[in-house]
């Protein structure tokens, strides 16, 4: 039994359709997994940028990376330290105070005083605590 010519184009005309279908959802899935891939490798790389913001005095860049590394971190209160220590350096020790003491918390509790940073952020705190109450 022969197709006639009108059936035949109906069917390459869903083959068609499924075709298109199928690629595009292809597609989705494809950049999908590369978007994921590209967020987990920023959450990985923020706070060495925010490093190397702050180096280059660019206090607000490093705190937007320390934020998003913050909001990202698996480990509450990982980020903390860095972000006292940028908002420090922008001039506002009262909010880096905060922090500071956080990441110290976070410090003693997971038990890392020993690292060779616990002695400098404990100065870093106290300065930032002297100049916060010469701001008030």
């Amino acid at each position: 039994m022969m197709m006639t010519s009108s059936l035949r184009r109906v069917l390459f005309g869903i083959v068609v359709v499924a075709g298109v279908a199928l690629g595009f959802m292809v597609g989705v899935l494809v950049g999908r997994d590369y978007e994921q891939k590209q967020y987990e490798l920023i959450k990985l790389l923020a706070p060495m940028q925010a490093d190397e913001y702050l180096q280059q005095k660019e206090v607000d860049k490093a705190i937007s990376m320390l934020h998003f590394a913050k909001a990202t971190e698996t480990i509450a209160g990982d980020q903390d330290v860095s972000l006292g220590k940028a908002y420090v350096a922008k001039g506002q020790p009262c909010l880096g105070k905060e922090f500071l003491a956080s990441g110290l918390n976070y410090m003693r509790i997971n038990k890392l005083t020993e690292l060779p940073g616990y002695l400098s952020t404990v100065a870093l705190l106290e300065q930032a605590s002297a100049e916060c109450e010469k701001s008030r």
